[in-house]
């Protein structure tokens, strides 16, 4: 284990603490799930010797989170390796809410589909009556806003109200095994595991590993930092 892993996992955060003598001064920036939100820019040894060889160089590696899952446990995002790796992400604040949320991604669900169903049979019913006030009217914009409220609230019970996440990556790898002559681009989509850990509670900066079966990667290091700060955005989220 690294020496910023270890120092991490050992590490308690605790927000918002001000020590008697501090004053104002002491105080932390409490962690906000929406401040890991944007586009990163990030640092793999390991990525940049085969960007190099096969001609990637002026591509930049990224890591983008996009938003909180539909259920407000986990982050949505890409990941992208030039010459290596394009995949999509699933970030979460524990191991165990990871593994649920890939899950789900896996899973056909058909519950989705029934409650489309139940939604548009309101719909159809809200419509047809002509005694609905103008109060009522404004209920679905209302329903909306409390959904919103509750995912991010899902996601600080969930997690461990720190920034340092578990994540999953699944997509195209670009390339094989930088050990052997001959690599073998695999045809079928791979998957694999990594972990960051932001440098404080203001998501600037991170440090992390990533690992790749593909590729010979276990534990792979890589560094980054946030070149631009978004707000969430509607994705299309593909986990195949």
């Amino acid at each position: 284990m690294d020496d910023w892993q270890e120092s991490a996992f050992n590490t308690r955060h605790v927000h918002n603490r001000v020590g008697r003598s501090s004053g104002r001064s002491g105080r932390r920036a409490e962690f906000q799930v929406k401040r890991t939100f944007g586009k990163y820019s990030f640092k793999c040894p390991k990525a940049q010797a085969i960007a190099r060889k096969s001609s990637c160089t002026r591509e930049k590696p990224a890591l983008e989170i996009f938003c909180l899952s539909d259920d407000g446990r986990g982050l949505l995002g890409s990941l992208f390796l030039p010459g290596a790796l394009e995949a999509n992400v699933v970030l979460a604040g524990s191991a165990k809410v990871l593994g649920d949320l890939v899950t789900q991604l896996e899973e056909p669900s058909s519950s989705n589909d029934d409650e489309n169903d139940e939604d548009d049979d309101n719909s159809s019913k809200t419509m047809s009556d002509d005694d609905q006030g103008a109060s009522e009217e404004d209920e679905p914009s209302q329903r909306e806003d409390e959904k919103e409220r509750q995912r991010f609230q899902n996601f600080e019970k969930n997690s461990f109200r720190s920034p340092k996440f578990w994540f999953m990556w699944k997509g195209k790898v670009l390339s094989g095994p930088s050990s052997t002559q001959e690599s073998t681009t695999p045809s079928t989509p791979q998957s694999g595991m990594g972990y960051l850990v932001y440098s404080g509670n203001e998501c600037r900066y991170f440090r992390g590993t990533i690992s790749c079966d593909a590729l010979g990667w276990k534990d792979v290091s890589m560094t980054g930092w946030k070149e631009k700060t978004m707000n969430e955005r509607d994705v299309v989220f593909e986990w195949n």
